[in-house]
């Protein structure tokens, strides 16, 4: 089967400020980090729209702020960072791109193949799960991956385990004991280890206080990152009085569908 990088991590920013004030930054993929090739299918209601073999764990993103607006910006100006993502049905682009910092719920942002944005009970399940990454030191500041100091395989196999269990938590039920067989996203090839971490992140994170806001670095016809930024971009301390008529209004998405 061919190869291909897929691409999928997280951000956190307070959500409600990246809904309301605009803010973005400059990415590009500059390689593969911690991970496995693993083979997925990926079906929107009977319709099988992808197979194939894909390269699952952190990619290398390196980001730019100069021009850009706001503390999301000035935050990732010239680090590069292992991400993981919560898009599946975009491709990875090498070329210097402008991204929307949004919150995760309006994510993944699709063209194409139709895509359901995850909404703010995935996006809970996403922080209770960045929060338990934080907490152990497998993600740094920005949740990114971190958890160089294994060795190499166990690093692969944690890191291909974390991107599994965001793929099955955005598209998925990662708590049946199919989780890998049924529904949109479906796996194979997975090594006991892999297994095992995934089931070991899933089951220390679920129960926490969701505690990371999580935000998507969102652009359509690229997979869209997932990070933790902090703190609101300086405007949004001067409108927090909206932040009422925001929540309970529901999120703006830029593309929805349903997953039958």
């Amino acid at each position: 089967m061919k190869n291909r990088f897929v691409l999928m991590g997280v951000a956190a920013l307070a959500a409600a400020g990246s809904s309301v004030f605009a803010d973005a930054v400059n990415m590009r993929f500059v390689g593969t980090g911690a991970g496995r090739a693993v083979g997925v299918q990926f079906w929107v209601g009977s319709t099988k729209v992808m197979d194939g073999n894909y390269f699952v764990g952190s990619l290398n993103q390196q980001f730019s702020g100069t021009g850009l607006t706001g503390n999301t910006a000035n935050s990732l100006d010239g680090r590069t960072l292992g991400t993981f993502c919560t898009d599946i049905l975009e491709s990875v682009d090498t070329r210097w791109r402008v991204y929307d910092v949004v919150s995760a719920a309006q994510a993944p942002a699709t063209g194409g193949v139709s895509n359901a944005a995850m909404g703010a009970s995935r996006m809970s399940r996403l922080s209770q799960l960045y929060s338990y990454g934080m907490t152990t030191g497998m993600l740094n500041a920005f949740g990114a991956w971190a958890n160089g100091d294994r060795t190499a395989g166990d690093n692969n196999d944690r890191a291909a385990a974390w991107q599994l269990l965001v793929w099955e938590i955005v598209f998925g039920d990662a708590d049946a004991a199919n989780w890998d067989l049924a529904g949109a996203l479906r796996v194979a090839g997975l090594t006991n280890q892999v297994r095992n971490y995934f089931a070991q992140f899933r089951d220390n994170s679920r129960g926490l206080t969701p505690g990371v806001d999580v935000s998507a670095v969102a652009r359509l016809g690229a997979q869209d990152q997932l990070l933790v930024i902090v703190p609101l971009p300086p405007a949004a301390y001067a409108g927090m009085g909206m932040l009422g008529m925001v929540i309970g209004a529901g999120y703006i998405r830029r593309r929805r569908a349903r997953l039958a």
